[in-house]
């Protein structure tokens, strides 16, 4: 894919004309994004079908002025079906939501964070954050066309160090390779001390049995973290696997890490938002997930209750189960219970990442995967084994001293 002609196209209905002349066209261009809209660049006497296809594919991003009016057109549920194909996964942030007034967008539109612009009075702050993310080129390679490089698939998507580090972003124990930091939790026994939570295979070694203490890096070692620059964590707690009958229900692979400086992290998933809390798993329900290879990527839940076999380290069992004896190297098959099927969402790297619900709540933990599906662990389970609890307030910093 290579430079586009324009930053953002503007999806919008003429309903709403008004506004997106004088407010947010005004605004974007000042702030020097090159803005696609239909009545000044739709050529004349091209069908309007064609211009709005060659619009779409023009434009890095369209943003999407979300009202009613907006949803009851034709024309622009025609719109939003070109970005679903243009990018059906999500993960290049192709399709931008605006709600301007309260409205029920289509749901592959309605699972997307947006910028909330329902409130005159706070317009101006939701104005400065769009430009702002628009230009975060980190977050999701966002920015005026001309000071970026053509899109590259090469290399994970939030690989690099961030201060502050986010859910989404890549962490890893400091002798191991990189995972993704799913969020932040506090401790139920100390409500002071503020943690990050990811998978057991980003946060552990899987040659030797966790020590708590452990050097946690953001970004991971398979990122180029490094233990004099990029310590942001130490191990505090992880779950262990057991290989006896009835155990697959109470497997579990996560872990947690205490946080040295609350200034060093995000209670925010990147592009997403702090999590509102934390709620059960639906067949059929529409989900996503931000990781550190994928970015944005969005599924749906095939399957709750799944039980599959997944080869764990050795150092993961416990000690004295059948191969829980010594910290030998190597995996072994351990059965999990009560797992999330999704559609295919997780690749390398994502493991530790959080399944969102429309409504951002979280769901799962990514926990494994194939070309054909992805699992998740219930995130209610892991949170109670781990004895902690989501941040979902955005004043968590006064509750983690």
């Amino acid at each position: 894919m290579g430079d586009y002609e324009y930053d953002i196209f503007i999806s919008y209905s003429h309903r709403d004309r008004t506004w997106v002349m004088t407010e947010l066209l005004p605004r974007l261009e000042g702030a020097r994004f090159r803005v696609c809209i239909d009545e000044r660049d739709f050529k004349i006497g091209t069908p309007s079908l064609v211009n709005m296809e060659l619009a779409v594919d023009r434009s890095r991003h369209t943003l999407i002025v979300l009202t009613p009016a907006w949803v009851e057109s034709a024309w622009t549920e025609f719109e939003s079906l070109l970005i679903g194909v243009a990018d059906p996964a999500g993960r290049r942030r192709r399709m931008l939501p605006l709600m301007l007034e309260r409205c029920t967008p289509p749901a592959r539109i309605a699972i997307l964070t947006y910028a909330d612009f329902t409130s005159a009075g706070d317009r101006s702050r939701q104005f400065d954050r769009l430009i702002s993310q628009l230009r975060e080129v980190d977050a999701g390679g966002l920015g005026p066309a001309q000071d970026l490089p053509p899109p590259t698939a090469a290399g994970p998507a939030h690989a690099g160090r961030a201060r502050p580090a986010t859910g989404g972003d890549s962490v890893g124990h400091h002798r191991g390779g990189a995972g993704t930091l799913g969020c932040l939790v506090l401790d139920r026994h100390d409500r002071g001390r503020l943690c990050i939570l990811s998978d057991y295979s980003a946060l552990c070694l899987a040659q030797a049995r966790p020590r708590p203490g452990d050097a946690v890096l953001q970004p991971g070692p398979a990122d180029g973290g490094s233990r004099a620059r990029d310590l942001i964590a130490t191990l505090l707690r992880w779950t262990s696997v057991r290989d006896e009958a009835g155990a697959a229900k109470a497997n579990l692979s996560a872990a947690v890490a205490l946080v040295r400086q609350p200034d060093d992290v995000s209670a925010e998933i990147r592009g997403r938002g702090i999590p509102r809390g934390v709620r059960s798993p639906r067949e059929g329900q529409s989900v996503c997930l931000v990781g550190r290879t994928t970015r944005l990527a969005q599924g749906t839940i095939l399957r709750t209750g799944v039980e599959e076999e997944i080869p764990c380290p050795h150092a993961q069992f416990v000690s004295g189960s059948r191969h829980g004896s010594g910290d030998g190297a190597g995996f072994l098959p351990a059965l999990f219970g009560d797992l999330i099927e999704t559609t295919a969402m997780i690749e390398q790297g994502d493991c530790g990442a959080v399944l969102l619900d429309q409504d951002n709540y979280a769901i799962g933990l990514a926990f494994a995967g194939s070309q054909e599906i992805s699992l998740f662990l219930p995130m209610e389970k892991v949170l109670d084994a781990l004895e902690v609890e989501l941040v979902t307030e955005p004043d968590w910093k006064g509750r983690a001293r």
